[in-house]
């Protein structure tokens, strides 16, 4: 009897060892059938000048499910759409965006570097954005600047815009304090990478890296290049989103989503939209 109960646990391993695997590569290849959320980085950024209400309104208009932004404050404490600290590439201002109030700002021409068509599109403050969209699209913004925190969520609340307005940064301190203040408010940790072997993360810096230290997050937002297979499987069982940025090639896209990867920050959500439509 024992040695009849012993072949039957071993027959048993070695089915569950042979058949387990093909389940699971069954279930991940249905996963991977779902076509991942575009998402419009800083706007539709290659057919508008970023970070505009021309980019944000081609962003979804173009199909976009999300609408990146960037947000920094001007030296009055408005949130306005800006990535660089440094007005100069993005604007016809030489200044500092910190140094300069929210009423000279929005003199600025923040479209005519782009395109003719675009000469005199003003910086937006955040507001602006979020009744632009209302709903039409979720809004992905990202900090950029520790003294938004407080804004941001002011107007999140006033819009009781939690289910389509969501937050990410690179600063593990702008995801907590927010946590703190509203546990309403969907957040997502930027990433350059993730170490494979080792519980090291690049983002600000070289850092530790832990899944539970970040439960409380929405997902993450990872580099293309190191979106691997291990660090996608690791956050879906914890029923966390992966994000990457920002892609434009549609053949490496392709290849993601089999990695069963949510969503995709591109500058041509159209180009995207179309190069994952044929599988």
């Amino acid at each position: 009897m024992r040695i009849y109960w012993s072949i039957l646990a071993f027959c048993s391993v070695i089915i569950i060892w042979v058949f387990f695997p093909v389940i699971q590569k069954t279930k991940l290849n249905s996963e991977a059938m779902k076509n991942p959320e575009i998402i419009a980085h800083r706007g539709a950024s290659s057919v508008a000048p970023e970070n505009t209400l021309a980019s944000v309104q081609k962003g979804y208009e173009g199909g976009a499910g999300f609408i990146e932004v960037d947000v920094r404050l001007t030296a009055d404490n408005r949130p306005v759409l800006m990535h660089d600290e440094k007005l100069d590439r993005t604007t016809n201002s030489t200044a500092f965006l910190s140094d300069l109030l929210f009423e000279d700002v929005r003199l600025l021409d923040a479209g005519s570097w782009f395109s003719d068509d675009y000469k005199g599109e003003a910086v937006p403050y955040l507001e602006e954005v979020i009744c632009l969209i209302k709903g039409k699209a979720k809004l992905l913004i990202e900090i950029k600047d520790y003294g938004c925190i407080d804004s941001c969520v002011y107007l999140i609340n006033k819009y009781n815009a939690f289910d389509w307005c969501w937050v990410q940064a690179f600063d593990d301190d702008v995801l907590e304090r927010i946590h703190t203040m509203d546990t309403r408010v969907r957040l997502i940790k930027l990433l350059i990478g993730k170490w494979k072997f080792l519980p090291l993360q690049f983002d600000s810096g070289l850092n530790y890296f832990s899944f539970n230290k970040y439960s409380f997050l929405k997902g993450f937002a990872i580099h293309h290049r190191f979106a691997g297979q291990h660090f996608v499987n690791w956050a879906h069982k914890r029923n966390m989103l992966v994000f990457v940025w920002t892609l434009d090639d549609g053949r490496r896209a392709k290849k993601l989503r089999k990695r069963g990867i949510d969503g995709i920050i591109t500058n041509n959500p159209g180009v995207m939209i179309e190069a994952l439509k044929d599988g």
